[in-house]
């Protein structure tokens, strides 16, 4: 894994382009520290930096930037090639010769001998690169399927700048860069904000599977080419439905499965895996302790609050599977510590409150290992999550009369919801988080159709506009659910939640809180051999009678016992609405300061309506309020 940078302006001259080429690179020393590097063409006015850290041959000649054996290509690539030993099978046989065992090498030969697109999709793994072609004078910028590993690239100051991460372009450009409203208007409905857009104005995010070229004479003559689509491989799995079992299909999986895990383990330097004791790194770990010959070392979060802390079920599946694992139970320390460097790990607004235990999981892992796998990507390629469960019943609701539901979303958002939190507790099993639920069930009752239910679901702010005097951007999650109409609804929800979510919250949130402490994270369930193989299944093998991921718990059942993981799903979710009433506190109540609210453009008024409804237990606001103190912290850091 690893940082890139640069920038392709004309006129600057060989000794500015190694200045801002040196200094772009220092701000990305965390995601590769064992080696950094740059390639300066004074002619084009082309830089272009690298930062390492070396996992497949950790010796100099996997430096980077790395030239072709023809001199024509020069590359800077982060991530890894998991098939990697497979191309270069296929590049010997036409005779291409070899100086080091690095993916990357094999890589930019693959380019040179079938082309970019041809080599992105013979990949698999996780990538983000630039590549400098010498004889077309052309620059490519690349991502993967994905959208692993990020890109951001803009035209700024006459020139293009593109890097790993915003802080690496914001270092360089004279000028500051102006705040893009249009993405705070997104980033408050979403918590994230989504590709294309960044939260400044010129700069972008390069979707996932795409490539662009730039012509290095004239930078505003580009191309976006698509190499690979989920929705398309979606569509074309669809048409090619498979014929069996959930056992015949269970069969397939493991294949698979072993195939992708027992491909992200290939490393030179120490690997684990982080557990949470879910199906998800659960199969993931499954199958890694059947492939290693050493104990899999293992890490996980606990918390306090036992209806949000998982440690015991993964310390149940790592002693029954016999890794070495450790915990971290998280104390008013760890956050006080956290808290402050979530802005600048994470370079623009995000409020998914799950990067905290991220951040500091994988900075456990990272006093062990240099690579962890995962199991991020199951919920979306397996249809994991609640609301898929919910989904079909959802629907049906949604045909019932306006006015009937509409009264039934009243009567149900009349008593706090501390009252339904309470009411759970009654029963033997108590709903964790029933309010919340309760009050979600409310406005989702109120839409017209379910498309507007399923963005209000997965909504913080549903009208941004109301806080912020923001421009209102299409609902590109409605758009995108609404155009899925011959999917069934449970397929509508995971294809959209594939196509936004999982890449710009899922994989940003992973990606930012492993590389701020230089640990590789893989992930094997994002396999697009995996994805498009889920896909063709029916949708009764994602999600049937409330059971997710049916086909992915039959893998998993082979190989752990069933009193181990037949239990309610959790989730990587924090006991984050308490904290805010409590240690918390006092640090949201100064990033909430009317006057500050005011000075940020936000309408202070609903926003500390809201906070006080949030501490007087009257309802739960903790993902509204996150929303809006992620955005000051990220404001007090970099503006």
């Amino acid at each position: 894994m690893c940082g890139i940078a640069g920038i392709l302006k004309a006129g600057l001259l060989q000794s500015d382009l190694q200045r801002l080429s040196s200094k772009m690179a220092d701000t990305l020393i965390h995601r590769g520290p064992d080696h950094g590097g740059f390639f300066v063409d004074e002619k084009y006015g082309l830089c272009m930096s690298h930062r390492r850290l070396a996992i497949i041959d950790t010796s100099v000649a996997g430096h980077q930037p790395m030239e072709s054996n023809s001199g024509r290509f020069v590359i800077v690539f982060n991530g890894e090639i998991y098939n990697f030993h497979d191309l270069k099978k296929t590049l010997e046989a036409t005779g291409v010769m070899f100086k080091s065992n690095s993916d990357t090498e094999v890589f930019i030969e693959y380019i040179s001998a079938f082309g970019v697109a041809n080599a992105c999709r013979a990949a698999n793994g996780m990538f983000a690169f630039a590549i400098w072609d010498k004889r077309e004078r052309k620059l490519t910028l690349g991502r993967d399927r994905f959208g692993q590993k990020p890109l951001y690239y803009g035209w700024l100051e006459g020139g293009l700048y593109f890097a790993s991460e915003l802080k690496a372009i914001r270092s360089v450009v004279s000028n500051r860069l102006e705040r893009n409203n249009e993405a705070v208007s997104l980033y408050l409905r979403h918590s994230y904000i989504p590709a294309p857009w960044s939260i400044y104005r010129d700069v972008y995010k390069l979707e996932p599977g795409r490539i662009i070229e730039i012509d290095g004479i004239h930078p505003k003559n580009w191309k976006v080419f698509v190499y690979w689509s989920a929705l398309n491989s979606i569509y074309h799995a669809r048409e090619n439905p498979f014929e069996g079992s959930i056992e015949d299909a269970t069969d397939e999986l493991e294949n698979l499965a072993n195939i992708s895990v027992g491909e992200c383990m290939i490393s030179d330097v120490p690997l684990g895996a982080l557990l949470s004791g879910g199906i998800d790194s659960s199969a993931v770990t499954a199958l890694m302790a059947t492939m290693s010959s050493k104990l899999v070392k293992t890490f996980s979060i606990g918390f306090d609050d036992s209806s949000f802390d998982e440690s015991k079920h993964a310390e149940d599946v790592a002693k029954y599977l016999g890794t070495d694992h450790t915990t971290l139970r998280l104390s008013q320390n760890h956050l006080i510590e956290a808290i402050p460097k979530l802005a600048d790990l994470y370079d623009e607004p995000f409020a998914d409150s799950s990067q905290i235990p991220t951040y500091l999981v994988s900075r456990l892992a990272a006093n062990h290992v240099t690579v962890a796998l995962t199991g991020d990507g199951g919920d979306e390629v397996f249809g994991g999550y609640t609301r898929y469960a919910v989904g079909n019943i959802l629907d049906r609701a949604m045909t019932a009369p306006h006015l009937l539901r509409k009264a039934a979303s009243l009567s149900l958002s009349a008593p706090p919801q501390s009252f339904w939190n309470a009411s759970s507790k009654l029963f033997g099993n108590p709903l964790r988080m029933a309010g919340d639920k309760v009050a979600k069930l409310a406005r989702i009752l109120k839409r017209d159709d379910f498309a507007e239910a399923y963005v209000s679901l997965t909504s913080s702010w549903e009208d941004p506009s109301s806080i912020l005097e923001c421009p209102q951007h299409p609902n590109f999650q409605m758009q995108i659910f609404r155009e899925l109409d011959n999917l069934t609804t449970i397929h509508r929800m995971m294809a959209t939640d594939t196509l936004t979510y999982l890449t710009d919250d899922i994989l940003a949130k992973v990606d930012r809180a492993s590389m701020a402490v230089s640990l590789e994270t893989r992930i094997p369930l994002l396999d697009h051999r995996l994805f498009e193989f889920s896909w063709r299944l029916p949708v009764e093998f994602h999600s049937d009678k409330n059971i997710g991921k049916r086909v992915l718990r039959s893998l998993v059942n082979r190989r752990l016992p069933s009193k181990i993981m037949d239990r309610p799903k959790m989730g990587f979710a924090i006991p984050l609405a308490h904290w805010l009433r409590t240690q918390l506190q006092d640090w949201a109540e100064d990033l909430l300061d009317p006057k500050e609210l005011e000075n940020s453009g936000f309408n202070a008024s609903p926003v500390r309506q809201a906070w006080q409804e949030h501490l007087s237990g009257k309802h739960d606001r903790q993902y509204e309020i996150w929303t809006i103190l992620m955005f000051r912290e990220w404001e007090r850091r970099w503006n």
